[in-house]
């Protein structure tokens, strides 16, 4: 794994591509990073749970009632 093309953003060091391979093999991975944001404002929507069509009632394990007459020792 190679770092190479830092730049400091904001006051940090952050490696702009990033090289990996195996020494035996000729080829390897390239991954150039074109933007870099640190701690951008987020929507709170992005966290939100997905709604999924025909799950609108969906019921968590701790809300769930044992069936009545089973008995259990």
């Amino acid at each position: 794994m190679f770092y190479r093309n830092y730049k400091t953003i904001e006051g940090v060091q952050i490696p702009l591509m990033i090289e990996s391979g195996v020494d035996v093999a000729k080829a390897s991975d390239k991954m150039v990073i074109d933007k870099v944001t640190l701690n951008p404002q987020l929507d709170d929507m992005t966290f939100a749970r997905p709604n999924i069509p025909g799950r609108g009632n969906v019921v968590s394990a701790r809300e769930t009632q044992r069936p009545t007459g089973i008995l259990r020792p």
